[in-house]
């Protein structure tokens, strides 16, 4: 029984760590996008803010599978996927709502897609980490193809 109460322990501090990494990088994209645009200086080549969204929403997209994957022991690995890029988007699209509000910031298509495609690449790795690492003892499966 103590060896029970162990694991849940640990499988409870896990998800906290997780959850936690999670919205702390969630609330570093809201800081970091609170910064008026004259503070920023320019960008050192075109297009670099691009990069900067790809790159944020791919480990807010990983670090979402992971959490979800957590919370998820018995669903699909494809609806683990497909929620964190869900939620990740519309954290993206809420993101780009907040930046209209800063002093010479803008709300940007441009942006939302580089959230979005840093998010599906994110969500790609972070399902592939987990999946890997947890396999089948997680109780995420492959969506099989219907046998009948």
């Amino acid at each position: 029984m103590r060896r029970d109460d162990d694991l849940r322990g640990a499988a409870a501090v896990r998800r906290a760590v997780i959850w936690s990494a999670a919205v702390a990088w969630a609330a570093l994209i809201f800081a970091l996008s609170s910064v008026p645009a004259r503070s920023l200086g320019p960008p050192p080549f075109p297009h670099a803010d691009k990069v900067v969204h790809f790159g944020l929403y791919l480990v807010l997209a990983a670090l979402l599978c992971a959490a979800l994957g957590q919370v998820a022991r018995s669903g699909r690995l494809t609806t683990v996927a497909a929620l964190a890029l869900v939620v990740a988007a519309l954290y993206g699209a809420s993101d780009e709502l907040h930046q209209r509000h800063v002093i010479g910031r803008d709300a940007s298509v441009g942006d939302l897609v580089a959230d979005v495609l840093g998010a599906a690449a994110g969500v790609v790795v972070g399902c592939l980490v987990y999946r890997r690492r947890h396999g089948d003892r997680a109780g995420l499966r492959r969506q099989d193809p219907d046998p009948g």
